[in-house]
């Protein structure tokens, strides 16, 4: 396991199977870790070097490829698509390069609370590039912490 992913907000990990919606929870999209976020948490930065490859047309959602070549999204809240942007602020472009701990998106988490939507963020493989994985829980997950290996 030599690729390592790092936190990508401040907050709690989650593993995929304790999400409530069964499209994590099932691993449809593919295989990954979520992080809960804390108050402090503001940015969703890179979990590692790679390019945007996505920007979702709502904002809730963020596609990034490894400089290997494997594709991760990274889905911010569950039923978040209903906000239509609201509360999401993009800060990279598609096609733009970036390392691990880049801010890739401003979330406003009052405009999610104010509509009772969970504030899980996610990570999957959504290639199935990836076969293993080795998940570091933690109940303290900064920028520099590993919260997964492939």
């Amino acid at each position: 396991m030599n690729n390592k992913v790092f936190g990508f907000c401040q907050g709690k990990t989650v593993l995929l199977n304790n999400i409530s919606d069964p499209v994590f929870s099932e691993k449809m999209l593919g295989d990954g870790i979520a992080i809960y976020p804390n108050k402090k948490s503001k940015f969703i930065t890179a979990p590692f070097d790679g390019v945007i490859n996505l920007i979702s047309n709502t904002k809730h959602a963020v596609g990034i490829t490894t400089t290997a070549g494997n594709e991760f999204l990274i889905h911010i809240g569950l039923e978040t698509v209903e906000l239509k942007g609201e509360g999401f602020t993009p800060l990279v472009e598609i096609n733009q390069e970036v390392k691990a701990g880049t801010p890739l998106m401003e979330v406003d988490w009052d405009i999610i609370d104010n509509h009772s939507l969970d504030k899980s963020v996610m990570l999957v493989n959504c290639d199935y590039s990836i076969t293993a994985f080795e998940y570091h829980e933690s109940d303290e997950v900064q920028a520099d912490t590993v919260v997964l290996e492939f």
